[in-house]
């Protein structure tokens, strides 16, 4: 396992309320993308502390939307 300094520990420390506000803004983000741009979400590729990628299908092609 990796230690984490001191300086970094805090960094991310700081970052937990403004992370804490962005995933719960998070579903009215995707939902406003999906009816502005016509989009189906199939799914979650990735989720991470800074962005989620989505699987989604755009008027039929599979596309990726990253918030």
């Amino acid at each position: 396992m990796t230690d984490i300094s001191q300086p970094v520990r805090a960094h991310l420390m700081s970052q937990v309320p403004r992370w804490l506000e962005w995933r719960s803004q998070l579903p009215e983000v995707l939902r406003r993308c999906t009816d502005q741009w016509g989009l189906e979400v199939e799914g979650v590729l990735v989720d991470r502390v800074g962005s989620s990628l989505h699987r989604v299908r755009l008027r039929g092609p599979d596309a990726v939307l990253k918030l």
